[in-house]
């Protein structure tokens, strides 16, 4: 029932008398053999990827970029197109926000309470590095920011 991985097979259980197959009815009083059985084959491959790469840029908003392979894990051999499941493919791509010698990876989800370097503009690259503490309510689905110590609208 499947390419890799355990699967079932199944196979036709027919009641047969002198080479003809007859109705059920003549074999009840025999037990009749499994119609299904559990298989193992190879194991499945896997996504696999490589570091990423630099940014693309030293200042500013920018991206980083990696490969990304379906490798049987066995043999370390790419596997054919379709083998891996392609919905749980690894990003090959992100964006980045640079700040000179500090780059952050762009979240969907805030998740904690910490303080990060704040830059998604090429003219906050300057030395004047400036910070912020983002404090996500999970309770009320609200973001607070606060830049330098005070609140900070339109920055969400």
């Amino acid at each position: 029932s499947v390419t890799c991985g355990v699967g079932v097979q199944q196979r036709a259980v027919e009641c047969v008398y002198k080479d003809e197959v007859v109705d059920t009815g003549y074999c009840r009083d025999i037990a009749q053999p499994d119609r299904h059985r559990s298989c193992e084959l190879i194991p499945c491959p896997e996504w696999e990827v490589s570091p990423w790469e630099q940014c693309s840029v030293t200042c500013g908003t920018g991206y980083q970029q990696r490969s990304v392979q379906c490798i049987y894990q066995e043999n370390r051999m790419p596997a054919e197109s379709g083998a891996c499941v392609e919905s749980k493919r690894p990003k090959v791509i992100r964006t980045v926000y640079w700040l000179g010698a500090q780059k952050l990876p762009v979240r969907t989800k805030v998740t904690i309470q910490r303080r990060v370097a704040l830059g998604n503009t090429p003219q906050m690259c300057s030395h004047r590095i400036k910070y912020f503490e983002l404090q996500f309510s999970p309770k009320f689905q609200t973001v607070k920011v606060q830049l330098n110590g005070k609140p900070e609208a339109g920055l969400m």
